[in-house]
């Protein structure tokens, strides 16, 4: 496939265990041929890992001014993408990502899940309908004074304008040793990373 229409986007903290997997990301990106926005940052005094996060959504809306013209997909720098299905990076959803962690299409629904996406990698058309989410997700981040991650100023803008968009739920079994893999399934993609800090901050 041409990757020439997508491009993926992150960033980490100048710590040598972020740094590592910046890096590390960076040469996948490459030997994929992927174009792609990888950005240090500088963790400023007082700042927790949940302000760091909140980064994010700025960030995200700034990389899909910079690419109007391109799908531009979300990795936190410390998960792996081992390929490139056209299933995913062709879609012509608005929105693509995986279900709240990692879950099967029978668990949908905001009685088992608080959030909807998994804010580890999704997905952004170039269609009018999906930019105002994430323009409306950063105008929210940028006036609001709640304590939050980013995940919640996704879930926010989701939410008031899901009723427009179009949007496609990657199986679980996408993610390297998660869900159920059978003869039909195609090849996992992604490998989850996790730092740790999502407990102390997911309320």
């Amino acid at each position: 496939m041409s990757t020439s229409n997508i491009v993926v986007c992150s960033f980490y903290t100048a710590d040598d265990y972020y740094r590592a997997h910046g890096e590390r990301l960076a040469k996948q990106l490459d030997a994929l041929g992927v174009e792609y926005v990888l950005r240090e940052i500088e963790k400023q005094e007082g700042e927790d890992w949940a302000d760091i996060c909140r980064k994010k959504v700025p960030f995200i809306a700034e990389v899909c001014e910079m690419h109007p013209d391109k799908k531009v997909f979300w990795m936190d720098v410390d998960c792996m993408l081992l390929g490139l299905p056209e299933y995913i990076f062709d879609s012509t959803a608005d929105i693509i990502g995986f279900q709240r962690g990692y879950g099967s299409p029978v668990g949908i629904g905001y009685e088992k899940k608080s959030r909807f996406w998994e804010p580890s990698f999704w997905g952004i058309n170039t269609t009018p309908l999906a930019r105002k989410m994430i323009r409306d997700a950063a105008e929210l981040e940028k006036t609001s004074s709640v304590k939050a991650t980013d995940d919640y100023f996704m879930e926010e803008a989701w939410r008031s304008n899901c009723d427009n968009l179009t949007f496609q739920i990657i199986p679980s079994n996408a993610v390297v040793g998660m869900g159920v893999v059978n003869e039909d399934s195609s090849q996992a993609f992604f490998k989850f990373g996790s730092s740790g800090n999502v407990d102390q901050f997911k309320g």
